[in-house]
């Protein structure tokens, strides 16, 4: 990001973020949910906020979703009901998403 790195810790799959200042040394979670995966991070500078994909287990479900995060660790739905997401990228004023996604049993 502008503000620091962003990434998906591998023991727990949650994003973290390292700000650049140097009085907040520390990584702060963003996101806090053990039954949620992410992945596919891109940084968005005119939302301040990451694009990801998340992947959630919800029993014997698993629900693929395009969310945003916040650097303050708010999180927003944007897009879900496919199988799958992936590589998603949003334009210079994040007014429009791209990204591609498909349903079992096809394949992108």
């Amino acid at each position: 990001t502008d503000q620091g790195v962003a990434w998906v810790n591998e023991a727990d799959q949650q994003v973290y973020h390292l700000p650049l200042a140097p009085a907040q040394g520390e990584p702060q979670a963003l996101t806090a949910n053990a039954s949620c995966r992410y992945g596919d991070l891109c940084f968005v500078p005119a939302w301040q906020a990451l694009l990801a994909v998340e992947e959630s287990h919800q029993g014997d479900a698993v629900v693929h979703r395009l969310v945003r995060i916040g650097l303050t660790g708010k999180r927003d739905v944007l897009v879900e009901g496919a199988d799958f997401y992936a590589a998603p990228v949003a334009d210079a004023d994040g007014r429009r998403l791209a990204w591609i996604e498909w349903d079992r049993p096809d394949q992108p």
